[in-house]
């Protein structure tokens, strides 16, 4: 993985102590996290408002190096682009995100060729 300041450089962008920061959490993090999540994580001085925070959200973003992979509960899900093949499992009760190790639908033998599942439900 090259640095993150080569990373801003390559694509314009300022080096900033928000944006490092930003990096950082998300390249570090096991799971997605949403904006609030974001914000509450990173130090109020690198990244002082919530207006900066969605601006580097979709600067990076657009670049392909976050991606907006989950919709749960009214709030997007960021985590970095490059992090391979993954699926996640949420919580209806409390919402935590938990990362499933192995791709399951490669096991599932309910998939036939021209159809598509839209919805598995586990209890």
């Amino acid at each position: 993985m090259k640095s993150f300041e080569d990373i801003l450089r390559k694509n314009n962008l300022k080096i900033t102590k928000g944006r490092l920061a930003l990096l950082n959490l998300l390249y570090s993090s096991h799971v997605p996290m949403n904006t609030e999540e974001i914000y509450e994580a990173v130090d109020k001085k690198s990244l002082p408002s919530f207006t900066s925070l969605y601006r580097m959200l979709n600067e990076l973003t657009e670049k392909k190096y976050f991606k907006k992979n989950l919709y749960h509960n009214g709030l997007y899900y960021f985590e970095f682009a490059n992090m391979g093949h993954r699926h996640y499992i949420v919580c209806d009760k409390c919402g935590k995100i938990s990362a499933i190790e192995n791709c399951p639908i490669s096991d599932l033998k309910i998939l036939q060729k021209g159809k598509q599942v839209t919805l598995l439900q586990i209890t």
